[in-house]
C-alpha cells in the first residue's frame, strides 16, 4: 500500500507540472494565455504599404508649325482637327488613376531638326528695315492641373503651373519641368489630369521659306511621385 500512495503522489505531481507548463487559448482572438512561465519571447515582423501609381498617358503627342496661318492637321501625330494658329497643338492629358494623389514633373529636351535655318528662339527677331528676316519660331511647351473634361488648349498668355520655352530645353540636360499636384481619382471636382501642349509663334515672312524639313520636336520625360496624405492630428 505504501508503494501504491508513493507512486501515486509522484503521477499527480507530474501531471500538475504539466498542467502548470501548457499554454491554453485565451478569450481574446489572437492572443494565447501562459501560466506557469517565466517568460515569453516574441519574433516581431513588419510589412511596408506601397504606392502603386496608376495613370492614363496619351498615345501619341504632336504640334504642327503653321507659320502661314493655313488650316493645318496632321493625324498621325494626334492631331485631328484642323486650326490657323502659327503652332497647331491640342489639349493632352495625363489622367491620375490612383486612390492618392501624385506629382508630375519631369525634364523636357527639345530640337530642332534644322537648326542653321531654321531656329528655336525665346523671342521672335524684329529686323532692322532693309535686315532679311530670319526663319525662327518662338514655342513654348504648357502644363496645369485641371479637370478631366477639359478641352481648350494652353496658351503662352495663360496663367499655367509649368511654363518652358523650347529654346531653354534645346540643350544636353534639357530644361526642369516644374512639378504639379494632382488629385486622387475619383475627387469630385478635383484637378486629376495633367494637361498640356504647345503654344508660341513663328516669322511669316522670313528672307527664306519655310519648308517641310524646318520642324522641330522634343522628348519630355515625366516623373510620377506619390503624394503622402496629411498626417493624422
Amino acid at each position: 500500500m505504501t508503494f501504491k500512495k508513493i507512486m501515486s503522489a509522484v503521477m499527480a505531481g507530474a501531471m500538475a507540472l504539466s498542467l502548470g507548463m501548457t499554454a491554453f487559448a485565451a478569450a481574446t482572438p489572437g492572443q494565447t494565455e501562459l501560466e506557469g512561465e517565466q517568460g515569453y519571447e516574441i519574433e516581431v515582423g513588419s510589412s511596408t504599404q506601397a504606392a502603386t501609381i496608376k495613370v492614363q498617358v496619351p498615345d501619341a503627342v504632336g504640334f504642327i508649325v503653321n507659320p502661314y496661318r493655313l488650316e493645318a492637321k496632321n493625324e498621325e501625330i494626334g492631331i485631328t482637327s484642323a486650326a490657323q494658329t502659327q503652332v497647331v497643338s491640342p489639349l493632352q492629358k495625363i489622367v491620375n488613376k490612383s486612390a492618392f494623389k501624385i506629382s508630375i514633373g519631369g525634364t523636357i529636351y527639345a530640337y530642332a531638326n534644322n537648326p542653321e535655318e531654321a531656329k528655336l528662339v525665346k523671342t521672335l527677331t524684329t529686323p532692322a528695315p532693309g535686315t532679311p528676316t530670319p526663319k525662327e519660331a518662338a514655342i513654348s511647351f504648357l502644363a496645369k492641373a485641371d479637370v478631366e473634361t477639359a478641352t481648350t488648349a494652353l496658351k503662352v498668355s495663360d496663367t499655367v503651373g509649368t511654363k518652358v520655352e523650347l529654346a531653354d530645353a534645346a540643350t544636353d540636360t534639357g530644361a526642369a519641368l516644374t512639378a504639379v499636384e494632382l488629385a486622387a481619382a475619383g475627387t469630385t471636382g478635383g484637378n486629376t489630369a495633367y494637361t498640356f501642349n504647345f503654344d508660341g509663334t513663328a516669322q511669316d515672312a522670313p528672307a527664306v521659306a519655310w519648308t517641310e524639313g524646318d520642324t522641330y520636336g522634343a522628348t519630355i520625360a515625366f516623373t510620377f511621385t506619390a503624394v503622402a496624405n496629411a498626417a493624422n492630428p
